[in-house]
């Protein structure tokens, strides 16, 4: 259903001019160009008075000109005003034109490669966008703070990593800005780095289907203001309604903005500046279940002026991310009819043009954000409110009964602190997989004993969650390392001239280098003195005595860097004897 309202034209115009200095020059301000919108006034000649009238869709009407024209354009709308402007000097005219294309058509998200996965890093991201559009992008992970927005460079791709002892969760968020001034959708993508990665995710489809045709809606238009026109639509309880504004493809959704929606009407306002009469064309979309469809209802609308009085309608909640564990959260909003203004906290209202990265405190009650809409007439709507609070912050987990050097003879029992989730996966060759919600609680039960004659190494792959429950968000990972040695040394070795010599020689005792620490004791045969082992620091001598034979007995044994023990040699025994006279069978007594 085509519709066309006409509505008369009434002149009001609220202007002001600047005067040059010593020239006959028209200069533009803003220079002619594309824009998301525009304050349009001239530089003129000292002394002169100007006129302007719109050459194309325009009443063609000369108005004075003594002030600035503010072009608009609905959301995602691309609207062209050519301008013709004349200054009278005394009996002289000076002429120019300008076409100012006033472009609300946000670029799409910036895309990311490599795609959002886990990898194994460190790993260089690039970002790219439509040509002219500039790229801010942020990057967070738990251990490193959000801080703040940052303006993409193509020639310096940034890098992630992960600590060598566990894995690291990133979020990358980064938006586009065109060369008209639109800020585009947020894109979010996570990365995971660690040695075990499973790669990218899957790829979501990117082709839009044209929209399929849909039922019919009420609809009506109005003036209620100057340079204002109001369409609305009316349909079933749970529609929602979408609009598009001289989109070059009806049938594409990109070009159609949700109308907020009051009492079971959903409204949208069009300007226009003083002279511009349109037309605009404006086709309408409905969304059931999911399926955004076509209605054959199209509205024309040409524009009047009167003053204004009404004030817009309140806009929509904002969208709200944040990463797990931070204090940040990035707020942003759906093209909008009327221009938003927003206040974070104390702070006075300000208009919306990109999205907003605020800091929510620890403690207290939150962080308070305002927002508003304001209309062509200064009139603000209701001011509505949204409270952040920050999320939990889930530290990686604190583990405790591992051994100092990692390794040990005896069993170990790693235990997380009191109160604290953590869930664990084990290998004792390679890496663990990755810990889930449903991976085993590290609990009492929990010990690792290692096997009798055997050196294992158990590789424990540690995570924290925010609850028991297999739902609950978890921490980045933490490896711990520790090997159990059961496996004894061998008995230490005499070395091959060690305890030789003659009878009455004085002996020295040295043991061949081996595994581990040798601990030895040298005491005196049918000495009531406790044997007492001491380490082994290299060839110690036994004497002899003058006075009476000596016999010694040698008992060793190692000792492993893990504690194990091994056989112990001995005794040994040697005999130094000075103090015998040995007389041959054929000797004299005497």
């Amino acid at each position: 259903m085509d519709r066309i309202i006409r509505l008369s034209p009434l002149f009001l115009v609220f202007l002001t001019f600047s005067v040059a200095a010593q020239t006959k020059e028209i200069r533009w301000n803003p220079t002619p160009g594309r824009y998301a919108s525009a304050s349009v006034s001239a530089t003129l000649p000292p002394g002169a008075s100007a006129e302007y009238r719109f050459t194309e869709n325009g009443d063609g009407i000369w108005r004075p000109f003594t002030g600035t024209l503010e072009l608009t354009a609905f959301p995602r709308e691309e609207r062209t005003y050519k301008i013709q402007l004349r200054a009278r000097m005394a009996a002289e005219w000076v002429g120019t034109e300008a076409s100012y294309v006033i472009d609300r058509a946000p670029p799409a998200a910036p895309t990311v490669s490599p795609p959002p996965g886990s990898y194994e890093g460190p790993l260089s991201l690039s970002l790219s966008s439509e040509p002219g559009a500039s790229i801010f992008y942020s990057l967070e992970a738990v251990d490193r703070p959000f801080s703040g927005f940052r303006a993409y460079d193509p020639e310096k791709p940034f890098r992630i990593d992960r600590p060598r002892d566990g894995t690291r969760a990133w979020t990358l968020s980064a938006y586009a800005v065109d060369a008209s001034g639109n800020p585009g959708p947020v894109l979010t993508a996570r990365y995971s780095v660690e040695p075990d990665p499973s790669g990218a995710a899957p790829a979501e489809e990117t082709d839009r289907a044209p929209l399929p045709d849909g039922p019919s809606v009420e609809c009506s238009a109005d003036n209620p203001a100057p340079g204002t026109a109001r369409v609305e639509f009316r349909a079933h309880a749970t529609a929602k309604i979408f609009a598009a504004v001289n989109p070059a493809d009806p049938r594409d959704a990109v070009y159609y903005t949700e109308l907020p929606v009051l009492e079971g009407t959903a409204g949208m306002e069009l300007t226009a500046p003083v002279g511009w009469t349109g037309p605009l064309r404006v086709r309408c979309a409905v969304m059931e279940d999911g399926t955004l469809r076509l209605t054959p209802d199209a509205v024309e609308i040409s524009f009047s002026y009167e003053d204004p009085s009404l004030p817009p309608p309140t806009p929509p909640d904002p969208h709200v991310q944040s990463s797990p564990g931070s204090r940040a959260a990035l707020l942003s909003w759906d093209p909008f009819p009327f221009r938003i203004e927003v206040s974070v906290g104390e702070a006075n209202f300000a208009p919306y043009t990109a999205p907003i990265s605020v800091a929510v405190p620890d403690g207290g009650d939150g962080l308070v954000v305002r927002y508003r809409s304001v209309g062509t007439n200064g009139a603000a709507s209701k001011t509505r409110s949204i409270t952040l609070t920050p999320t939990r912050q889930i530290s990686l987990p604190e583990v405790t009964g591992i051994p100092e050097s990692g390794l040990t003879n005896e069993s170990v029992r790693p235990r997380a602190l009191l109160g604290a989730v953590v869930r664990y996966e084990v290998s004792g060759q390679g890496l663990p997989p990755t810990v889930t919600g449903v991976s085993p609680l590290l609990d009492d039960t929990v010990v690792f004993s290692g096997e009798p004659g055997k050196e294992i190494k158990y590789t424990l792959r540690v995570r924290a969650f925010s609850a028991p429950s297999p739902e609950a968000s978890g921490s980045d990972e933490r490896f711990i390392t520790f090997i159990i040695d059961r496996m004894p040394p061998a008995a230490p070795k005499l070395s091959a001239d060690s305890l030789d010599g003659e009878t009455e020689e004085d002996r020295i005792v040295a043991f061949e280098p081996g595994e581990g620490k040798i601990r030895f004791a040298v005491s005196e045969k049918g000495s009531s003195e406790e044997t007492v082992f001491r380490d082994y620091e290299g060839p110690e001598v036994l004497e002899g005595s003058g006075d009476r034979p000596v016999s010694y007995e040698i008992y060793a044994y190692a000792v492993d860097a893990a504690g194990n023990r091994s056989e112990t040699i001995g005794p040994v025994s040697v005999r130094i004897d000075r103090a015998s006279v040995y007389v041959a069978s054929w000797g004299n007594d005497s």
